[in-house]
């Protein structure tokens, strides 16, 4: 087996509105959720490393084999010809287990001979129909099968196989939390027990944070950030990460640091971290005006407006002296009453850009896809 080999995505494909293009490494026995909204590119990032997306450029490898189709030339031979050239080898195709959101089930087969269809282990089957609450269904056909069914159907077909590379494109998204917490662990113990690399596409950000040992954020075809589950939305490298992250309030702050230059950071705020209270070791209070009070369970979200030229109290980094107009959320206990003036406290905020790291950066990075992180 090839399951000690790291999967090497490094790709460039063409879409209708706009290029996908991304380099990401995923380990053996790492477990990487790509996280975005409908239309970043994750199924296609995902269909390159299956064999299905022709790349304008580059691929993906497995150690030395080559996993994605080969690269599209125009004017050159025809596909067909090309992959005996160069394409995807048969070890490189068996070595990748795929599941999509349709199952793609054989409608001529029960339900077991579809998870024994092919490569499929005979010692995992059984297993496998048991521990996914299939066995009671397992003579049935999959027109007598509801969507969840059918979906732990398709996983189970993908589980009992050898692979190298396991590929899910939101495998569980017709099933309930339970059946989808027994169906990840079955995942996160064959995957384990393969030692496979795992790539799993979700707009799920709880979904992404709780599989994955690492977080890919893609937006427009492009990975704007990759971190540990929590580190990725703590620390967003960039304004447009922070607002695929859900981030909905920035806070520019003036202020002049330890050599006095002028300065100013954006810092992406999540209203769980704001308080109205007293002032913090670490973080700012910034004055604004309440503009709106609405019920949210079993608080309140208010929305406060900051105007610009507002003094700011607190340190993180500098001297920090006054913010640019923004609406900031605050989430409390109780109803603040609109037009109210409020002291609200903001805890150490993850700063996302900064005027000075984009001006070092500029002879060496496109400001137009996102400003770039500060260190």
């Amino acid at each position: 087996m090839t399951g000690t080999r790291a999967l090497e995505i490094d790709v460039t494909v063409p879409r209708r509105h706009f290029e996908v293009s991304a380099r990401l490494r995923v380990e053996a026995g790492e477990r990487v959720a790509l996280f975005g909204p409908s239309g970043a590119g994750k199924t296609t990032l995902l269909e390159v490393v299956a064999g299905l997306a022709e790349p304008a450029r580059g691929g993906a490898h497995l150690g030395p084999l080559r996993l994605s189709l080969p690269e599209a030339q125009p004017g050159s031979r025809r596909l067909w010809s090309r992959l005996r050239a160069g394409g995807p080898t048969p070890g490189a195709i068996a070595a990748v287990s795929l599941v999509r959101q349709p199952p793609a089930l054989f409608p001529h087969l029960d339900v077991e001979q579809n998870v024994s269809y092919g490569a499929a282990l005979s010692s995992r089957v059984a297993a496998l129909l048991h521990d996914l609450g299939l066995m009671p269904h397992r003579r049935a056909r999959p027109r007598d099968l509801s969507g969840g069914q059918a979906q732990r159907v398709a996983l189970a077909r993908a589980l009992a196989r050898r692979f190298s590379v396991l590929l899910l494109d939101e495998p569980l998204s017709a099933l309930d939390a339970s059946a989808r917490a027994t169906c990840w662990a079955a995942i996160r113990a064959r995957a384990s027990e393969e030692g496979a690399a795992v790539l799993l596409v979700t707009h799920d950000l709880k979904e992404a944070q709780s599989f994955g040992d690492r977080v890919a954020v893609m937006d427009d075809g492009e990975i704007l950030a990759v971190d540990g589950p929590s580190e990725v939305v703590a620390h967003p490298p960039s304004r447009r990460a922070a607002e695929v992250l859900g981030y909905r309030c920035f806070l520019s702050v003036v202020g002049s640091g330890h050599d006095r230059a002028a300065t100013v950071l954006t810092a992406a705020v999540d209203p769980a971290r704001v308080r109205i209270g007293p002032f913090p070791a670490e973080g700012w209070v910034v004055s604004g005006i309440v503009t709106s009070s609405t019920p949210d369970r079993s608080s309140f979200e208010v929305t406060m407006t900051v105007q610009a030229g507002s003094p700011v109290l607190g340190t993180v980094g500098g001297e920090w002296t006054a913010a640019s107009t923004c609406d900031l959320s605050i989430l409390v206990d109780r109803p603040v009453t609109v037009g109210k003036e409020l002291l609200a406290t903001v805890l150490t905020p993850p700063v996302v850009a900064s005027e000075s790291a984009r001006q070092c950066a500029a002879g060496r990075q496109s400001s137009d896809r996102g400003e770039t992180a500060i260190r």
